[in-house]
């Protein structure tokens, strides 16, 4: 077994082999009662496979925990939750016939049930072993293995420099596997450049006007939209800054109704033709709302469909970016979805689809739409500089450790061995990581296909030229090859700084006549009326001390 660590990311790679030692295929047997009677049960993505082998990439584990922590030297805390930034990979062998997994998706996620021979694991020999994974099934599963609902996250102790924000659920059984409150790292991005589109202070900016708008319960911040209302502004007027032609997009909302509604438009005052919009497609009600990005010019219109579907009645949690070469970027709920290029299909009305390459664009000033036709919440729609930082809007969940186990001086932190906010600069809201720790990680990838290959940008220049609080930043990148959808997956692309350690700042002039308390005290004394001196001659005899007479 071959444990190493990359960037603060377990990447665990067992020998242990899974044998398929029968028939595959689904079973009657409701999938949530199959894995509720199975010994040991996963949510795996399969990263590679061939005829004869597959790797797995196990993302959660449902039952069997502990025994699958003793073959992965996994952390026994971390059993029983989410560990997809942890690369707990196995390799599978195909050795006889599976017919569910040998035409199965490299994108789909699936569950295995599994069980232990002889120190080695095995697929149960059950029908319907293998089963596509769905988020509806996850509940249920849940639920079967005793576990409520997990509730809203809590809202986010920070808008910007990293706050946190926590879950809670509770055990309906006599015993359940795994943690009652998860925390994670939330709003990780600088605060530095960043615009908030709905602080808003003008009336003429709420559609049709003021009173047609609700805070949000439970929030505080944040608004609730009808359908009849909804947010126009011109971006110059309401803030005075341009918006940035590289950018990332932050946005929390939670959507009611499934309707045509436009979460958010940009629009080029001088082009009314020429606009980037955020819509939803109208979709079935039970399986939730289709979202989709469209860029129309005078040329024709492109529409990008972002594979997830938003459930109703639920907080969702959004990331867009856009870098310089048009290269978008889509996080949903923390996890990240997928990678675009600006090569995309145009339709024109007189030629039909053509393939083009146009410029994701709209003016350094657009007027601004947002929540038209829109029926739900919005906690926020933030706007960073950096597309760079679009993995940072949340983390993956970690167990909630009670603060009884802690001292009372030590401040509460989850459990993270990301080690995202460990020796930070106090306000920064990125990672202070030493030199040591990028040690290995420059900017020459290996060239080994079956490693990743992550490029690291040279240090920025130090923010100030002295003082305690000057930083420098660099960015990690995913390179082309065979996984590099993994590495992007994975969260690792990111910014990182580390404090400049500069001498301090040369005191000013005007500090040494600076007057503090003391000071005063000792005025006091030196203008304090003698005992000859009356009432009616106080005034002049200190006059004449002050002034030397």
């Amino acid at each position: 077994m071959l444990i190493s660590c990359l960037l603060g990311i377990f990447v665990v790679t067992s020998s242990q082999t899974i044998f398929t030692s029968a028939d595959c295929t689904i079973s009657s047997y409701p999938p949530d009662r199959r894995v509720q009677g199975s010994n040991l049960a996963v949510k795996a993505r399969i990263l590679d496979k061939t005829e004869t082998s597959a790797e797995l990439w196990i993302q959660h584990i449902y039952k069997g925990g502990e025994k699958l922590a003793i073959l992965t030297a996994l952390p026994e805390h971390l059993a029983f939750q989410d560990i997809s930034d942890r690369h707990v990979q196995l390799n599978v062998s195909l050795e006889g016939d599976c017919p569910i997994l040998k035409p199965t998706n490299k994108d789909q996620v699936y569950i295995f049930l599994l069980e232990r021979k002889s120190g080695r694991l095995f697929i149960e020999p059950n029908p319907g072993s293998i089963i596509p994974f769905s988020e509806d099934l996850e509940r249920k599963i849940l639920k079967q293995l005793g576990w409520s609902n997990w509730s809203e996250w809590g809202q986010c102790s920070a808008s910007c420099a990293g706050g946190e924000q926590y879950r809670q659920r509770h055990c309906r059984s006599t015993e359940c596997k795994g943690s009652y409150s998860e925390v994670r790292y939330c709003n990780m991005f600088p605060c530095q450049g960043l615009q908030d589109l709905l602080n808003l202070n003008k009336e003429q900016y709420f559609k049709p006007s003021r009173r047609f708008f609700k805070s949000i319960p439970g929030k505080s911040k944040g608004i609730h939209f009808k359908l009849s209302s909804y947010l126009l502004y011109p971006m110059k007027e309401a803030f005075e800054t341009p918006f940035p032609r590289e950018f990332s997009l932050f946005i929390n909302f939670k959507v009611y109704s499934n309707s045509k509604g436009i979460l958010l438009s940009l629009t080029n005052p001088e082009d009314k033709e020429n606009y980037l919009s955020l819509e939803f497609l109208q979709g079935d009600s039970e399986s939730g709302a289709q979202l989709q990005m469209v860029q129309a010019t005078q040329a024709g219109q492109k529409k990008i469909g972002i594979p997830i579907t938003v459930p109703l009645n639920e907080w969702s949690y959004l990331a867009i970016s856009v870098d310089a070469n048009d290269k978008m970027k889509f996080y949903y709920n923390c996890k990240w979805v997928t990678t675009l290029t600006s090569r995309l299909n145009i339709h024109k009305e007189n030629i039909g689809t053509t393939n083009e390459t146009r410029k994701l664009q709209v003016g350094e000033h657009p007027d601004v739409a947002i929540g038209y036709l829109f029926q739900g919440d919005i906690e926020q729609i933030l706007v960073s500089e950096y597309p760079e930082d679009v993995s940072e809007l949340c983390s993956l969940p970690k167990p909630y450790i009670p603060k009884s186990k802690e001292t009372k001086d030590e401040k509460q932190k989850p459990v993270d061995n990301t080690n995202r906010f460990e020796d930070q600069e106090e306000g920064s809201g990125y990672s202070g990581q030493s030199d040591e720790e990028y040690e290995g990680s420059g900017s020459e990838p290996s060239h080994n296909s079956d490693q990743i290959l992550l490029e690291w940008s040279s240090w920025s220049t130090c923010s100030a030229s002295c003082g305690p609080h000057a930083t420098q930043t660099r960015i990690s990148r995913c390179q082309d090859s065979a996984r590099m959808m993994e590495c992007i997956q994975s969260g690792m692309e990111r910014r990182v700084i580390r404090s400049c350690q500069l001498a301090p700042c040369p005191s000013s002039p005007f500090e040494s006549s600076h007057i503090t308390s003391e000071d005063m005290e000792n005025f006091r004394n030196k203008f304090k009326p003698t005992e000859i001196e009356t009432s009616t001659n106080k005034e002049h005899i200190m006059k004449k001390k002050l002034w030397g007479m």
